[in-house]
């Protein structure tokens, strides 16, 4: 069905890292992140969106001689654990956090985990009284003191998690993703100059995130810096892999400096070629260029005439619109116009 949801995305990234298994992009955004429930509110208007994924490499299969009649060591859960993250598999990876405590594996780094597998599946509260108890235990503890600060500002609870994060930067200047998490704070805040210089002093930390140059484009993009959006968007495509919600972030900034045939361009490589004549209507619609709608529209469902009830429900949208620009004319068909 045709995405009616064209607007930009942003994400998150993790808070701790899995040896080796998370060396590579955690993007949350591009950015590993998961499902929310009702305590893990989003962290801005629907431009805010968390979505990207982080691309894993694959996780070693476990090797046929392996005694399977024992039962598993601490360790050995947590590593199954550290596995199943990897693949983005938070669920099991909460199930083998929690059996690896239930084994003995008491370590401040297992229970670490175990929280940021709840912040993934959405219960922000749940991790946040996980993480209080670690930084009782420890209160040096910088991957809690992060993960407490996430917590914190899923919870909407700003000025905690600002001083959670600045603590850790206090501690450790280098951690990049303590300032990420400052930019998506100021983001909502919509603090847009703050965020950018945020996003750019992590991106110094870690250049080759994606997940870091998206979020810094999307600030660019609300400050209305639509050609530095652009570039930021095209390096996190030439650092990381192809992501299909950056090719979208790409085509609205390129879609507000009237890079209409570009935009689409980048729309396709989001998703199809019918979902991107309707991305790109929504984009002339919003630009007030009804006309030019109405034939994205009617391209999008000529393409897939039985299933896109949102194209033809944004059809009459435009349709409307440009009935209002046009009192007197005909308004059902755009005639000789063009969608490109």
């Amino acid at each position: 069905m045709i995405a009616d949801d064209w607007t930009m995305w942003r994400g998150l990234c993790p808070v701790f890292h899995v040896p080796v298994l998370l060396a590579a992009l955690v993007t949350g955004i591009l950015g590993g992140c998961a499902s929310h429930k009702d305590d893990n509110a989003p962290l801005g208007d629907s431009l805010h969106k968390e979505a990207l994924e982080r691309p894993y490499p694959e996780t070693p299969q476990a090797e046929d001689s392996q005694d399977t009649t024992r039962p598993l060591s601490g360790a050995e859960h947590e590593r199954l654990g550290d596995g199943y993250f990897a693949q983005g598999n938070i669920p099991m990876a909460q199930v083998e956090y929690g059996k690896a405590l239930e084994a003995g594996e008491g370590s401040r780094s297992v229970k670490s985990k175990l929280g940021q597998t709840l912040l993934k599946q959405g219960s922000a509260a749940q991790a946040l009284a996980l993480f209080e108890q670690i930084l009782r235990d420890d209160p040096e503890s910088l991957d809690a003191r992060e993960g407490l600060g996430e917590a914190y500002l899923r919870l909407r609870r700003d000025q905690e998690a600002e001083a959670a994060f600045q603590q850790v930067l206090k501690k450790d200047p280098t951690r990049w993703q303590a300032q990420n998490y400052i930019g998506l704070l100021r983001d909502r805040q919509q603090r847009y100059a703050e965020a950018i210089a945020a996003y750019q002093a992590a991106i110094a930390l870690r250049p080759q995130e994606a997940s870091l140059h998206n979020n810094l484009g999307l600030s660019y993009h609300l400050n209305g810096q639509y050609e530095e959006a652009i570039v930021a968007f095209g390096q996190a495509l030439k650092v990381g892999p192809p992501q299909a919600i950056i090719y979208n972030n790409l085509a609205l900034a390129q879609a507000k400096l009237g890079q209409y045939r570009q935009a689409f361009e980048a729309f396709r490589k989001a998703t199809d070629e019918a979902q991107a004549y309707n991305n790109l209507g929504m984009a002339y619609l919003t630009a007030g260029k009804a006309r030019q709608a109405v034939a994205c529209f009617e391209a999008a469902i000529e393409l897939y005439p039985r299933y896109y009830e949102k194209a033809n429900r944004n059809l009459l949208q435009a349709r409307q619109a440009l009935a209002q620009d046009r009192p007197n004319g005909d308004h059902n068909s755009v005639g000789s116009e063009s969608c490109l």
